[in-house]
């Protein structure tokens, strides 16, 4: 019966989904409990750009807390080089700039 049959996709895909999220650390917790707090329940794919996006900004977080503050006002065009680099950095996917294919939308989904 075709109902049967998407109930059980259905169910089989959350059970990924509630897989994926019981193997991510303790630091993933407040991501965890965001991801299933939600009304509408997301797909693994979505599951897992929403946990790639909340990765790649807690690497940019330490990157920034960890740079002296001092060097950053002594040096002001630190802050331009920095931004060149992230432009010189192509995916190989899309082929557009500031970002690589383990970060494309278009490979990944646009995170929700």
């Amino acid at each position: 019966c075709p109902v049967n049959i998407t109930k059980f996709q259905n169910w089989v895909d959350k059970e990924h989904v509630f897989d994926f999220l019981a193997g991510l650390t303790l630091e993933y917790d407040q991501t965890r409990s965001q991801i299933l707090g939600r009304d509408l329940f997301l797909s693994l794919r979505q599951v897992y750009a929403y946990v790639q996006k909340e990765e790649s900004r807690r690497i940019a977080m330490m990157l920034s807390n960890t740079q002296d503050t001092s060097t950053l006002v002594a040096n002001p065009t630190r802050k331009a080089k920095e931004t060149m680099g992230r432009d010189q950095i192509k995916c190989d996917h899309c082929g557009k700039t500031r970002h690589t294919k383990e970060t494309c939308c278009k490979v990944h989904g646009r995170p929700i």
